[in-house]
Formats: structure tokens, C-alpha cells, sequence
């Protein structure tokens, strides 16, 4: 049966949704909303203090009615529950790793990582009030993930975009020169050393291409990852999503949920080892017989 059907119902709904959350995210909904809260607005069961400038009258408006990451903050609250380490790279004003520290299992550990230097000082007053229920370990990184594995470099030219909250690694002098910041590159592999089990959440603005398509071991060893993909480009070559996704799925990632542009998969230790449970069931299963017609 065609999925045309499907898709005329689908898009129209879709279209509907981006406009309700375009008029939800209007500046004075957002500064009355945090006038009212006295800057601490809930989202998703998480109170968030606003009164850092860096938060927005839009970025209110968003955390206030739920549209701000709404699908990663889903996912992480699913499927990052009871988690005893993560590692999250773009950690921005710390709203994600604030859900990440909320359900994850007592005094569990946390590294953020994010470049954007404007960032850190929210980000840092962001996760210290969330750590202080939980007892969560908290370390915060500055720096970025080099482009490109190829070429060795001790920083990363990181481009910041229209908003204070944007911003892009790039590669061979691409970019405005004018909005543009030499930051640390960070070794993940040195980050994750001695780690096992652990979850990944990203969302770096393309950047995680270079951990995709150079299947960088920080990226492969993750039992659970939590990524929103863009469209981007690696080594000069235009990349889709649609190619980042197939690339992780390829490298023997799971597919557990998916939501637009944001995926939830299973590490490929895990998706071996479930895999293998399932090979197992179903030939214990043939040899009594079980579920034969």
C-alpha cells in the first residue's frame, strides 16, 4: 500500500506543530512567564533558574511550555534512567545535563563538554543546582572536537553564530573570520578512559560527523547514545543526515527511538550482546519447539 496516504496526514500535522511552537516561543510570553516564576521556570518536572542573561525571553518561553530540546529531553528522561555515567558534548546552558543528572542513579558521574567559552559560566551555575539533590559528579570541559581526525592541532577554530547560543566547529579556514575563536581540542578517548557502560548524549552542530565517519572509539564504546544529526559536510564532501544515520547503523548501532533528527541507539556492545540473547532464545526456542505453528 502506497504511505502517500500516511504522509498527506502526517505533514499537515507536523506544519501545525512547528507553528503552535513558533507563536509559543515569543519573548514577551517568555519574560512574563519568568517574572511570574521569579526566573525558575519548570520544565519537564526540572525547575531551571533562568536569571542568567543567557537565557532568553524566547529560550523561557521554550522551557516554559516544554518546546526547548523537547525531543532529547524526552529521551534522555527515558532512556538515560538510572545511567551511572555520561558523557555530553555540547552541553550549551545546561537544561539537557540537567535532566541527564536528574534521572540518573545517585552521586553517578558527568562530564559536559562544550565549546562556546560564553557558555560556561551558565552552564557551571546550571548543573551545580541540579547536582546538589542528586550528589552527582560534575566536570565541565571547554573545548571542541577537531573537525577533522586527520590533522593534529592543539585547537579548534569554532565559529559563533547569529545567536549568543549557536555556534559551529569548522575546518580549513571555512567560516566568518570575524566570529570566530580559537578553542582547546579535547581527546574523548582520554575523557572516557577506564569507562565502561557509559551513555554519550550530542548535539554539536555537525561536528558529530568526525565521530561518526572516523568511527571514533569514544563514539563506538557507548552502550546507549542519545544524538541529534544535521546536515553538515566532513572533509570537504556534503553529509546528510540520512548518511550519519546509515553510518551509525552500519558501524552495528541499534535503533531504539527515533524522533526527526534525534536518535536513541543502543552502543554496539550492547546491540551484539542482545543480538546474541535473541539468537539464543530463538534456538532454544526451535529446539523445544516453542512458538512453531
Amino acid at each position: 500500500m502506497s504511505r502517500w496516504p500516511e504522509r498527506l496526514i502526517r505533514e499537515p500535522r507536523r506544519n501545525a506543530k512547528i507553528r503552535v511552537a513558533r507563536l509559543l516561543a515569543n519573548p514577551l510570553l517568555g519574560a512574563l512567564i519568568s517574572s511570574a516564576c521569579r526566573n525558575r521556570i519548570r520544565n519537564s518536572g526540572v525547575v531551571i533558574d533562568t536569571s542568567d542573561p543567557a537565557f532568553t525571553a524566547v529560550v523561557k518561553a521554550q522551557l516554559a511550555f516544554g518546546i526547548y530540546e523537547s525531543a532529547e529531553i524526552r529521551f534522555i528522561r527515558k532512556y538515560l534512567r538510572g545511567c551511572t555515567r555520561v558523557l555530553e558534548l555540547g552541553a550549551s546552558l545546561g537544561v539537557t545535563t540537567s535532566h541527564i543528572i536528574d534521572v540518573m542513579a545517585p552521586g553517578a558521574q558527568v562530564v559536559c563538554v562544550e565549546a562556546n567559552p560564553n557558555l560556561l559560566g551558565v552552564l557551571q551555575a546550571t548543573v551545580a543546582t541540579a547536582a546538589r539533590t542528586t550528589g552527582a559528579e560534575i566536570t565541565t570541559i571547554h573545548g571542541a572536537i577537531p573537525p577533522d581526525s586527520r590533522v593534529q592541532s592543539s585547537t579548534v577554530v569554532l565559529t559563533l553564530g547569529s545567536s549568543h547560543l549557536g555556534s559551529r566547529a569548522e575546518s580549513g579556514g571555512a567560516g566568518d573570520a570575524r566570529r570566530q575563536l580559537h578553542v582547546p581540542a579535547i581527546d574523548l578517548d582520554e575523557v572516557v578512559q577506564g569507562w565502561t557502560g557509559y551513555a554519550l548524549v550530542c548535539d554539536i552542530e555537525g561536528a558529530e560527523a568526525a565521530l561518526i565517519l572516523s568511527a571514533q572509539p569514544v563514539l563506538t564504546g557507548a552502550s546507549r547514545l542519545v544524538i541529534e544529526l544535521h546536515e553538515t559536510s566532513y572533509r570537504g564532501v556534503a553529509v546528510s543526515v540520512a548518511d550519519l544515520r546509515e553510518a551509525l547503523l552500519n558501524m552495528g548501532f541499534l535503533l531504539v527511538e527515533e524522533k526527526g533528527r534525534v536518535l536513541v541507539l543502543d552502543g554496539p556492545p550492547v546491540a551484539h550482546a542482545k543480538q546474541q540473547a535473541r539468537r539464543g532464545r530463538l534456538a532454544q526456542e526451535e529446539k523445544t519447539g516453542i512458538g512453531c505453528g
